[in-house]
Protein backbone atom coordinates (compact mmCIF):
# COMPACT_ATOMS: atom_id res chain seq x y z
CA UNK A 1 0.00 0.00 0.00
CA UNK A 2 2.65 2.29 1.22
CA UNK A 3 4.84 1.61 -2.26
CA UNK A 4 1.43 2.57 -4.07
CA UNK A 5 1.26 5.63 -2.32
CA UNK A 6 4.81 6.97 -3.43
CA UNK A 7 4.47 5.81 -6.60
CA UNK A 8 1.36 8.08 -7.51
CA UNK A 9 3.55 10.72 -5.39
CA UNK A 10 5.92 10.66 -7.95
CA UNK A 11 3.66 10.55 -10.70
CA UNK A 12 2.04 13.69 -9.41
CA UNK A 13 5.20 15.41 -9.01
CA UNK A 14 6.28 14.83 -12.45
CA UNK A 15 3.33 16.02 -14.20
CA UNK A 16 3.25 19.14 -12.00
CA UNK A 17 6.56 19.88 -13.24
CA UNK A 18 5.61 19.47 -16.94
CA UNK A 19 2.73 21.55 -17.35
CA UNK A 20 5.16 23.97 -14.57
CA UNK A 21 7.03 23.37 -17.86
CA UNK A 22 5.16 24.34 -20.54
CA UNK A 23 3.48 27.82 -19.17
CA UNK A 24 6.54 29.15 -17.65
CA UNK A 25 9.51 27.91 -20.02
CA UNK A 26 12.21 30.10 -22.17
CA UNK A 27 10.31 30.32 -25.96
CA UNK A 28 11.63 28.28 -28.45
CA UNK A 29 13.50 29.55 -31.36
CA UNK A 30 10.96 28.80 -33.47
CA UNK A 31 8.76 30.78 -31.65
CA UNK A 32 11.19 33.25 -31.16
CA UNK A 33 11.23 33.64 -35.39
CA UNK A 34 8.10 33.66 -35.73
CA UNK A 35 7.00 36.48 -33.22
CA UNK A 36 10.60 38.59 -35.16
CA UNK A 37 8.85 38.09 -38.27
CA UNK A 38 5.50 39.18 -37.34
CA UNK A 39 6.73 42.11 -36.02
CA UNK A 40 8.82 42.88 -39.54
CA UNK A 41 5.29 42.11 -41.24
CA UNK A 42 3.98 45.37 -43.03
CA UNK A 43 6.83 47.96 -42.26
CA UNK A 44 7.77 48.67 -45.97
CA UNK A 45 9.13 52.43 -45.18
CA UNK A 46 11.24 54.15 -43.16
CA UNK A 47 10.13 58.32 -42.20
CA UNK A 48 12.92 60.49 -42.40
CA UNK A 49 14.69 61.76 -39.86
CA UNK A 50 17.54 61.01 -37.26
CA UNK A 51 17.92 57.56 -36.76
CA UNK A 52 18.66 58.13 -33.76
CA UNK A 53 16.20 60.57 -32.07
CA UNK A 54 15.05 59.80 -28.91
CA UNK A 55 12.32 62.54 -28.82
CA UNK A 56 8.91 61.72 -26.51
CA UNK A 57 6.44 59.49 -28.06
CA UNK A 58 3.68 61.98 -27.71
CA UNK A 59 5.05 64.96 -29.23
CA UNK A 60 5.40 62.89 -32.66
CA UNK A 61 1.71 61.96 -32.55
CA UNK A 62 0.38 63.48 -34.28
CA UNK A 63 3.04 62.91 -37.34
CA UNK A 64 3.14 59.20 -37.09
CA UNK A 65 -0.93 59.22 -37.14
CA UNK A 66 -0.71 61.41 -40.79
CA UNK A 67 2.65 60.12 -41.67
CA UNK A 68 2.13 56.41 -40.76
CA UNK A 69 5.34 54.19 -42.73
CA UNK A 70 3.52 50.57 -41.31
CA UNK A 71 2.06 50.31 -45.46
CA UNK A 72 2.49 51.50 -49.08
CA UNK A 73 1.43 54.82 -49.49
CA UNK A 74 1.08 57.10 -52.71
CA UNK A 75 1.35 60.88 -52.45
CA UNK A 76 -1.39 62.69 -54.28
CA UNK A 77 -0.37 63.19 -58.17
CA UNK A 78 0.92 66.96 -58.96
CA UNK A 79 3.03 69.22 -56.97
CA UNK A 80 6.27 68.11 -57.87
CA UNK A 81 8.68 69.94 -59.68
CA UNK A 82 10.82 68.53 -62.78
CA UNK A 83 13.23 65.85 -60.84
CA UNK A 84 16.29 68.18 -62.54
CA UNK A 85 19.69 68.00 -61.05
CA UNK A 86 23.40 67.62 -60.58
CA UNK A 87 25.30 65.02 -58.38
CA UNK A 88 28.06 62.45 -58.58
CA UNK A 89 27.72 58.83 -58.81
CA UNK A 90 29.20 56.80 -55.85
CA UNK A 91 32.85 56.34 -57.67
CA UNK A 92 32.54 60.38 -57.37
CA UNK A 93 31.67 61.00 -61.20
CA UNK A 94 29.96 63.56 -62.17
CA UNK A 95 25.98 63.39 -62.96
CA UNK A 96 23.26 65.55 -64.47
CA UNK A 97 19.99 63.53 -64.10
CA UNK A 98 18.81 64.53 -67.48
CA UNK A 99 21.81 62.16 -69.64
CA UNK A 100 20.27 59.65 -67.48
CA UNK A 101 16.77 59.94 -68.11
CA UNK A 102 17.59 60.88 -71.70
CA UNK A 103 18.81 57.56 -72.25
CA UNK A 104 14.44 55.74 -71.76
CA UNK A 105 11.12 56.47 -72.34
CA UNK A 106 10.54 56.27 -68.82
CA UNK A 107 13.16 56.01 -65.66
CA UNK A 108 12.49 54.70 -62.56
CA UNK A 109 14.50 56.96 -59.39
CA UNK A 110 14.52 54.82 -56.38
CA UNK A 111 15.79 57.36 -53.52
CA UNK A 112 16.72 55.78 -50.48
CA UNK A 113 19.31 55.84 -47.49
CA UNK A 114 21.81 53.21 -46.30
CA UNK A 115 19.68 53.33 -42.51
CA UNK A 116 16.51 52.65 -43.34
CA UNK A 117 15.85 48.73 -43.50
CA UNK A 118 12.56 48.39 -45.79
CA UNK A 119 15.34 50.17 -48.47
CA UNK A 120 18.00 47.17 -48.29
CA UNK A 121 15.63 44.47 -47.76
CA UNK A 122 14.30 45.42 -50.97
CA UNK A 123 17.69 46.06 -53.06
CA UNK A 124 17.61 42.63 -54.06
CA UNK A 125 14.31 42.29 -55.89
CA UNK A 126 15.63 46.06 -57.14
CA UNK A 127 18.83 44.53 -58.92
CA UNK A 128 15.94 42.04 -60.34
CA UNK A 129 13.80 44.51 -61.66
CA UNK A 130 16.75 46.44 -63.80
CA UNK A 131 17.43 43.77 -66.00
CA UNK A 132 13.10 43.34 -66.17
CA UNK A 133 12.61 47.16 -67.33
CA UNK A 134 15.68 47.05 -69.28
CA UNK A 135 13.70 45.04 -71.54
CA UNK A 136 11.09 47.63 -71.59
CA UNK A 137 13.22 50.64 -72.39
CA UNK A 138 12.67 51.63 -68.51
CA UNK A 139 15.48 53.04 -66.61
CA UNK A 140 16.20 52.10 -63.34
CA UNK A 141 18.63 54.56 -60.98
CA UNK A 142 18.95 54.96 -57.08
CA UNK A 143 19.92 58.03 -55.17
CA UNK A 144 21.13 57.14 -51.81
CA UNK A 145 20.47 60.45 -49.83
CA UNK A 146 22.94 59.90 -46.95
CA UNK A 147 25.86 58.91 -48.76
CA UNK A 148 27.79 62.39 -48.88
CA UNK A 149 30.66 61.43 -47.01
CA UNK A 150 33.65 58.74 -47.28
CA UNK A 151 32.29 56.05 -44.60
CA UNK A 152 28.54 56.23 -46.19
CA UNK A 153 29.21 56.06 -49.57
CA UNK A 154 31.26 52.69 -48.90
CA UNK A 155 28.87 51.15 -46.70
CA UNK A 156 25.96 52.41 -49.91
CA UNK A 157 28.61 50.21 -51.97
CA UNK A 158 28.54 47.25 -49.76
CA UNK A 159 24.84 46.97 -49.95
CA UNK A 160 24.81 47.27 -53.72
CA UNK A 161 27.47 44.42 -53.76
CA UNK A 162 25.72 42.18 -50.90
CA UNK A 163 22.52 42.45 -53.19
CA UNK A 164 24.51 41.88 -56.36
CA UNK A 165 22.66 45.61 -57.36
CA UNK A 166 24.61 46.89 -60.74
CA UNK A 167 22.32 50.16 -61.76
CA UNK A 168 22.98 53.38 -61.43
CA UNK A 169 23.28 54.60 -58.09
CA UNK A 170 23.75 58.56 -57.33
CA UNK A 171 25.09 60.03 -54.03
CA UNK A 172 23.19 62.48 -52.00
CA UNK A 173 22.96 66.10 -53.01
CA UNK A 174 21.82 69.65 -51.64
CA UNK A 175 18.48 70.50 -51.82
CA UNK A 176 17.51 66.53 -52.55
CA UNK A 177 15.24 66.29 -49.67
CA UNK A 178 13.22 69.17 -50.79
CA UNK A 179 13.06 68.83 -54.51
CA UNK A 180 12.20 65.33 -53.86
CA UNK A 181 9.83 66.18 -50.99
CA UNK A 182 10.70 63.24 -49.21
CA UNK A 183 9.27 62.48 -45.52
CA UNK A 184 9.84 58.52 -45.93
CA UNK A 185 11.96 56.14 -47.61
CA UNK A 186 12.17 54.25 -49.77
CA UNK A 187 10.09 57.12 -52.26
CA UNK A 188 10.37 56.09 -55.69
CA UNK A 189 9.51 57.95 -58.75
CA UNK A 190 8.83 57.86 -62.55
CA UNK A 191 10.02 60.16 -65.00
CA UNK A 192 9.80 61.45 -68.62
CA UNK A 193 12.65 61.97 -70.48
CA UNK A 194 12.74 65.22 -69.53
CA UNK A 195 12.40 64.92 -65.94
CA UNK A 196 9.14 65.22 -65.72
CA UNK A 197 7.20 63.31 -62.56
CA UNK A 198 4.50 60.86 -64.42
CA UNK A 199 1.73 59.92 -61.85
CA UNK A 200 2.45 59.34 -58.16
CA UNK A 201 5.40 58.30 -56.72
CA UNK A 202 5.70 55.17 -54.39
CA UNK A 203 5.96 55.48 -50.91
CA UNK A 204 7.07 52.65 -49.58
CA UNK A 205 9.47 48.99 -50.86
CA UNK A 206 7.05 47.29 -53.54
CA UNK A 207 8.47 45.87 -56.09
CA UNK A 208 5.43 44.65 -57.63
CA UNK A 209 3.58 48.07 -57.21
CA UNK A 210 6.65 49.36 -59.29
CA UNK A 211 6.05 46.90 -62.44
CA UNK A 212 2.42 47.81 -61.81
CA UNK A 213 2.84 51.58 -62.41
CA UNK A 214 5.43 51.27 -65.04
CA UNK A 215 3.63 48.97 -67.03
CA UNK A 216 0.20 51.51 -66.76
CA UNK A 217 2.60 54.08 -67.16
CA UNK A 218 3.63 52.44 -71.10
CA UNK A 219 0.64 51.92 -71.62
CA UNK A 220 -0.70 55.29 -71.55
CA UNK A 221 2.06 56.51 -73.53
CA UNK A 222 1.30 53.60 -76.27
CA UNK A 223 -2.46 54.69 -76.75
CA UNK A 224 -1.15 58.21 -76.68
Amino acid sequence: MKKRIVLLLVAMLTVSAVCAGCAGGDKTEPEKAVEEKEELEGETAEEIGDPEDSSDPEETADTEEAQSSDETEAVPEGGYADLVFDTTDLDGNPVHSTDLFAQHRITMVNVWMTWCGPCVAEMPELAQLSGEFAEQDIGLIGVCMDAVDEDTVAEAHDILTLAGAEFPVLAGFEGGEALFQLYAVPTSFFVDREGHVLGSPVIGADPEMYRKTAAQLLEEMDGQ
